[in-house]
């Protein structure tokens, strides 16, 4: 009788379960922010550019705001700069010379969201450890920053993209505020980092592939008699 053996699954590296578990809360997080945001009709990208400008005091350069609009929401310049059109013909903002200052219905907008997402985290956040949250909201700021920067280097001169955990007051509220960008970022440089090493493997696998095959085929001219 012939005995089959299954191979032992091995088990999965820390990477591997930081990003399952980082792409499992985004998943949930993000339908229970949707549901808020659906209430007020605000897109997701407008809240979270409301976010950023709290990030600044409210008030920063435009260009600034767009180049940290594009770093935390994964925008190219041109989209990042449309959001804020957006932002300022809904008057959620508003622009003097080359500066973006919140409005009062965006001040209002983002604290109306932002009751709500808090009615719905404060119960969840409640019986974790102050210490766990701080820990939390520093890991995953330190992995999204370590995983943009492996994708692409900050130019010399580009300013630092601020965190948004580093501005509220603490750490439950950092984490209500932080959740929707940094989840989002962070499973989104982690996919995208994942699939440029998985792209980096199967090129390199392809390349050993053919040089392997170019040495075998020297190897057989070589010891291959030619015909009389």
């Amino acid at each position: 009788m012939t005995e089959t053996r299954t191979a032992p699954v091995p088990a999965p590296t820390i990477g591997q379960s930081v990003g399952q578990v980082v792409g499992q809360a985004q998943s949930v997080l993000s339908r229970l922010l949707d549901g808020v945001l659906a209430e007020t009709g605000t897109p997701r990208e407008t809240y979270l550019a409301l976010l950023r400008l709290s990030v600044h005091g409210n008030a920063v350069e435009r260009e600034v705001y767009v180049r940290d609009l594009s770093d935390s929401l994964n925008l190219d310049l041109w989209a990042a700069g449309e959001l804020v059109n957006s932002m300022l013909a809904d008057g959620l903002v508003a622009q003097t010379d080359d500066q973006i200052q919140l409005a009062e219905p965006g001040a209002e907008l983002g604290a109306g969201i932002r009751a709500g997402v808090g009615a719905i985290t404060a119960p969840m956040w409640a019986s974790f450890d102050q210490a766990d949250l701080e820990t939390t909201v520093r890991t995953l700021g330190e992995i999204t920053a370590r995983a943009r920067a492996a994708l692409a280097p900050a130019a010399p001169g580009r300013p630092r993209s601020l965190r948004l955990a580093d501005a509220s007051p603490t750490s439950g509220l950092r984490l209500a505020y932080a959740w929707p960008e940094t989840m989002a970022a962070s499973t989104s440089s982690l996919r995208v980092a994942s699939s440029s090493a998985c792209s980096r493997s199967i090129r390199s696998a392809t390349s050993s592939s053919s040089r392997m095959s170019a040495s075998r085929s020297v190897s057989a001219a070589v010891i291959t008699p030619r015909s009389a």
